[in-house]
């Protein structure tokens, strides 16, 4: 009952917030959705669209005149013909449904030709009005811009491309441009464009008919078929999109391009502060940002490709010049907040010299951005579909199994295992079909090339940045670094990546980046140090990556080696940890896992940098590749003086808390074994996963430098401190030993069930491979600490034999055809090792019938070992080994708290 005519008129009533808009349509344009039995208030201009339709029509006959007739005199009554059309029609041609319904359909089918298509421009722009060229322009680059988001993907995308084509061509001309591009609207309109609506189910069915996935072999040829098409049609969009974006980079309209630019970054950056975090920010906005991304970066490497690529790179004066020019600076720099940053370094920004914007740092500053609010995470989202693709075809798989073995009288359980089957079929079919899509779109090689191009050119711009300058440059050109390079190994083929023209020099620029910043103090984000550490535990969990860290220039080897250990114990030395164990993994004695745990990714919990937190980091697991180098590096800094001991002594202390954590949570486990919450048994993973390793630091120290782990009392250089750490090592094993017996010996049924990474055996390989590289290569020292460890209060020999000969034993048991746990050789180390035991044991056992010592020659602190060091002055004495441990943490004498000013041997009196 609306009623209509003249004096009513109807306007929406909305209440809008800050900075949003609605366009409400009762049908001034041709509706995108129609909707059955409803029609526009407006009505529909049907004697217009005739007549202009009827005009066209001569239009196009004259234009085919012109091309194939091109004489002065068709020129010229040509031209007379044209002027008189348009001057009935000129006014018509801003009508939304004309352009509609006539106009677009005109230019892209009747006007393909370059030329034909050129001289209706030309028309246009001759025979109107200013205020008719410029209706006309604005509503036909919005029409073709509404047209081409609605578009559905096809195989053929003929529309869309001819669509984008249009709006090329309108761009290119210099009078349309400027029409389009000072529109109020051209950043809304230019997003449409930059849209690819993908296929629904019922049209993702007929796109890729047939799905597959692993296991399932039977369409493998025709899927991979469709997904051929979908990249090809893919491809051809992209490159349109690329083409756009070439001429706005580089044509006259620049300026006002990244102005858009900036305010659309703005907006995101605004709905990022109010929804708290940029992994809110809608899926939408993710595409178009991703789109963009492709297509700047495309344009870019296309533009320059004439260019030195060293020379493509944001020169630092952008954003360390005095006005300080550079787009968004209230985010964070790399040494801290900027405004703080501008009154602690004036005097440095007061001596920098005045510079104009550099448009290509500007563009290049604006596409890190952009990857580094949503590029990044919608690559991760569409990488994690894609593994819940292989999630569901492997319970599949699993349920399949069950019906194959299930006893057919059990109908009832086979009744529900179909129907199980039946809703997980479903499911792995409809992913398997949308995985089809994302790896084409969004995970193709094009946009790991595009990815690889920015990525090299990030690194170029923060190489070259030196002294104060690097502490202005934003946070995000770190951030974007890392995650493009967490994107190449967590979201592409790994093959596809190293069989890269590309790749050789992308790793030999990262392994120089991390050996740069790995630990660089002027790097004040505890989140960035943290990115920084993770990226380096993937970076040499490679082996072409880890063989371009190796292959660095000695000084940045050194630098790598040299901030890793010097910051072990200021930074988190969990990923460290995990960083230098990678450069043993495969020497370390029987420090090898299953065939079928390596090429997977698996995601390992960790300590958070802040106490009380963790986090996950997702490790695709390879064979061991160690580093021989690395290792000799390491074996040097250990060799300098003092720094084994202190190095070692760090270590002792972080493996004896993760010990205690993982005894602590087991206990718990154990005690309420149907009540504890998932917290408890994560951490009891975490702290186990963290023991083996700390375990096999001991284990890679001990093969590398023995003599800083067991001391020996007649060498020439006696190192007192190698007397505490042979202290902590007995300790160590005996705790070990006794602490964990009946889960190293017994295989607790209930831990090992439930946790089936926890594996005992790695505990008691690590302990051994301590024992075994001692004795490989430094038999004399293994005496001494045998020799230590059997006089130790609480050793007990039949445990510690059994604790060794699990290792043999268990290791060979596991064994399998392709795997053996334990090698043949290392079986003969363990033997040898424990016949040196006894061989120890005896000969203990003799001399202490020999030779009894009074008990008041006794040390009074340990009542072990004799006295053999008296202090000064106060002329207390006790063993030496007690005095020195003494000495490693007080200078104060144990019994009356004099200072300690010297200590002088017993029998020899030397100090």
């Amino acid at each position: 009952n609306v009623k209509t005519g003249t004096g009513y008129a109807y306007f929406p009533a909305v209440s809008l917030s800050f900075e949003e808009h609605i366009r409400v349509n009762f049908g001034d344009r041709p509706f995108n959705y129609k909707v059955e039995g409803y029609e526009p208030i407006q009505e529909y201009p049907a004697e217009k669209i005739y007549c202009v339709d009827q005009y066209l029509v001569s239009i196009n006959n004259i234009l085919k005149i012109n091309l194939n007739s091109p004489k002065t005199n068709n020129l010229y009554y040509s031209q007379i013909s044209m002027a008189h059309i348009f001057d009935k029609i000129g006014h018509l041609l801003g009508n939304p449904y004309i352009i509609h319904s006539l106009l677009v359909p005109f230019i892209t089918e009747k006007c393909q030709l370059p030329e034909l298509r050129t001289k209706f421009f030309e028309a246009i722009i001759s025979f109107l009005d200013d205020w008719e060229l410029n209706h006309f322009v604005d509503e036909l680059f919005h029409t073709v811009a509404l047209i081409s988001y609605c578009c559905i993907y096809s195989n053929q995308p003929t529309h869309k491309i001819q669509l984008l084509q249009l709006a090329i061509d309108m761009l290119a001309n210099s009078e349309f441009s400027d029409i389009i591009v000072n529109s109020p609207l051209f950043g809304h309109r230019f997003m449409l464009f930059l849209h690819f609506k993908g296929p629904d189910g019922q049209l993702l069915s007929s796109v890729v008919p047939h799905a597959w996935w692993p296991g399932n072999e039977e369409h493998k040829e025709s899927f991979d078929h469709a997904t051929k098409n979908i990249y090809g049609a893919i491809k051809q969009v992209e490159a349109m999109f690329a083409k756009m974006l070439e001429i706005l980079i580089s044509g006259r309209h620049l300026k006002k391009f990244l102005k858009y630019l900036n305010q659309f970054i703005s907006h995101i950056l605004a709905v990022a502060v109010s929804l708290s975090n940029l992994r809110n920010i809608p899926i939408h906005q993710q595409a178009f940002m991703s789109n963009l991304f492709l297509a700047i970066s495309r344009s870019l490497a296309e533009n320059t490709n004439h260019m030195s690529s060293s020379r493509i790179f944001i020169r630092p004066a952008y954003y360390t010049t005095r006005n300080m020019q550079c787009d968004f600076s209230e985010l964070p720099r790399v040494g801290g907040n900027h405004s703080h940053l501008k009154k602690e370094f004036k005097d440095f920004l007061a001596n920098l010299e005045e510079t104009e914007i550099d448009d290509m740092s500007h563009i290049l500053n604006n596409t890190a951005l952009l990857f580094h609010l949503g590029v990044y995470r919608r690559l991760l989202s569409a990488d994690l579909f894609c593994r819940e693709m292989t999630d569901h075809a492997a319970h599949l798989q699993a349920v399949q199994e069950k019906i194959k073995n299930c006893p057919p009288e059990e109908t009832e359980v086979l009744e529900d295992l179909k129907q199980c089957e039946a809703v997980l079929e479903k499911d792995t079919i409809t992913t398997s079909r949308m995985t089809a899509w994302i790896k084409t779109v969004i995970l193709s090689e094009n946009r790991m090339n595009d990815i690889i191009w920015m990525l090299r050119t990030l690194l170029r711009s923060v190489d070259v940045v030196e002294g104060d300058a690097f502490i202005f440059m934003p946070e995000f050109y770190m951030m974007a670094i890392l995650n493009m390079y967490r994107a190449l190994q967590e979201c592409f083929p790994q093959k596809a990546l190293v069989k890269h023209r590309q790749a050789p020099a992308l790793f030999r620029e990262l392994a120089h980046f991390f050996a740069k910043h790995i630990c660089n103090p002027q790097i004040k984000s505890i989140d960035v140090k943290d990115h920084i550490l993770q990226s380096s535990v993937i970076f040499v969990n490679y082996p072409q990556t880890l063989q371009a860290l190796e292959r660095l220039p000695e000084t940045d080897c050194d630098l790598f080696m040299s901030s890793i250990v010097a910051s072990y114990s200021k930074t988190n030395y969990v990923h460290l940890s995990r960083m230098l164990i990678r450069f043993w993994k495969g020497h370390g004695f029987a420090y090898r896992d299953p065939p079928e745990y390596y090429n997977k990714r698996h995601e390992v919990l960790l300590p958070g940098v802040l106490a009380g937190t963790a986090c996950y980091m997702s490790v695709y697991e390879i064979e061991p590749n160690p580093s021989v180098k690395y290792q000799n590096l390491f074996s040097t800094f250990l060799a300098k003086e003092g720094n084994g001991a202190k190095f070692t002594n760090i270590v002792f202390n972080q493996l004896n808390s993760c010990l205690t954590e993982f005894m602590n949570s087991r206990k718990d486990i154990r005690k309420n074994q149907s009540s504890y919450t998932s917290l408890v048994e994560r951490s009891c993973l975490m702290w186990y996963d963290l023991t083996i390793i700390l375990v096999r630091f001991l284990e890679m120290i001990t093969a590398l430098s023995p003599q800083i782990m067991v001391a020996n009392p007649d060498a020439m250089m006696y190192d007192p401190t190698s007397e505490i750490n042979m202290e902590r090592l007995v300790q160590l094993v005996i705790q070990i030993m006794n602490r964990n017996k009946q889960l190293a010996l017994t295989e607790d049924t209930f831990i090992i069930q439930r946790f089936s990474t926890i594996d005992i055996l790695k505990l008691n390989c690590s302990v051994t491979g301590i024992l075994v590289h001692l004795n490989r290569n430094a038999p004399f020292l293994t005496e001494i600490f045998l020799n230590k460890l059997i006089s130790e209060r609480g050793f007990d020999m039949i445990v510690f034999q059994n604790f060794i000969n699990a290792t043999k034993t268990v290791g060979q048991k596991r064994s399998r055809d392709d795997f053996e746990y334990i090698s043949v050789s290392e079986v003969a180390e363990v033997d040898a090792l424990l016949s040196k035991l006894e061989d120890v044991h005896r000969n203990m056992m003799v001399e202490s019938r020999q030779s009894t010592i009074a008990d008041e020659d006794l040390c009074p602190i340990c009542y072990d070992r004799p006295m053999s060091s008296v202090f000064k002055p106060c002329g207390h004495s006790s063993c030496r080994a007690c005095i020195t441990m003494h000495l490693y943490n007080s200078k104060e004498c144990f019994f009356c708290k004099t200072a300690i000013e010297s200590v002088e041997g017993i029998d020899d009196k030397t100090s």
